[in-house]
């Protein structure tokens, strides 16, 4: 449930050599850039789909207190990692290597902060269902159409196939991550159910019907098997925030 990080914005700067490989730390910013965007994509594998980075979609973490530990731990060393860049190259990093690292060394500053100072994960019950619904939804938005782009319909039955592995992974999802919940909030109690009474309308609307369309009998049944799970975990979830 982590928010959208600049990570990638950086790799893109990171990505024109004539503007910053004057000096060692290029090559060095950009091993730590891209180590960030792809751990950080296994992590979270929506945040992945989010991002536009393949081959994540059909995925979907556990979070629990040991991952969470473990992932601040990860975020510090990252910020170790910067600040070794900075001083092995004192002095020889050219301006635009500087400032992608101040952009860098703010980022981190503000993933960990996710953890230690605003600790969403811990006030919003609603947020790993909502987040799980962001998903499927930019997933449906970019479905490949057979004939265009080079997509077949096999094509398009493996982006099916993911959009049905994250909604059969959905509701341990879910249930993992409302259990990190200690200090629910009000105001977020009140915006996520709102947010989720429209789920089953989409669920079982366009969602469904383009799956109908798109999908032979056998994988639209496993299609709905997982919908109507994940669904289950939302509806209790609303319950729950709404008692």
């Amino acid at each position: 449930m982590r928010r959208p990080s600049a990570i990638i914005a950086l790799l893109v700067l990171l990505g024109f050599p004539s503007a910053a490989s004057a000096s060692p730390a290029y090559a060095q910013l950009q091993s730590l850039a891209k180590d960030i965007t792809y751990t950080t994509a296994r992590l979270h594998p929506m945040l992945a789909t989010q991002e536009g980075l393949a081959g994540y979609d059909g995925q979907l973490e556990v979070p629990s207190e040991q991952s969470r530990t473990a992932e601040m731990a990860v975020i510090v060393s990252w910020q170790n990692r910067l600040a070794k860049i900075l001083a092995d190259n004192h002095g020889r990093m050219t301006l635009v290597e500087r400032d992608d690292a101040k952009l860098l060394a703010a980022q981190l500053v503000g993933d960990l902060r996710q953890f230690t100072i605003y600790e969403t994960d811990r006030k919003d019950y609603s947020a790993a269902a909502n987040a799980v619904v962001g998903a499927i939804f930019t997933q449906f938005q970019h479905l490949p159409i057979a004939g265009q782009y080079g997509a077949t319909t096999a094509t398009v039955q493996r982006a099916w196939g993911d959009i049905t592995s994250r909604l059969e992974k959905a509701p341990a999802y879910i249930v993992a991550a409302n259990r990190m919940v200690t200090r629910p909030g009000h105001l977020f109690g009140v915006t996520g159910s709102e947010e989720l009474a429209g789920v089953p309308d989409f669920f079982n609307g366009p969602l469904s019907a383009a799956a109908k369309a798109q999908l032979p009998a056998d994988q639209f049944a496993r299609f709905e098997k997982a919908r109507d799970g994940t669904l289950r975990a939302i509806v209790a979830t609303k319950a729950y925030i709404d008692a």
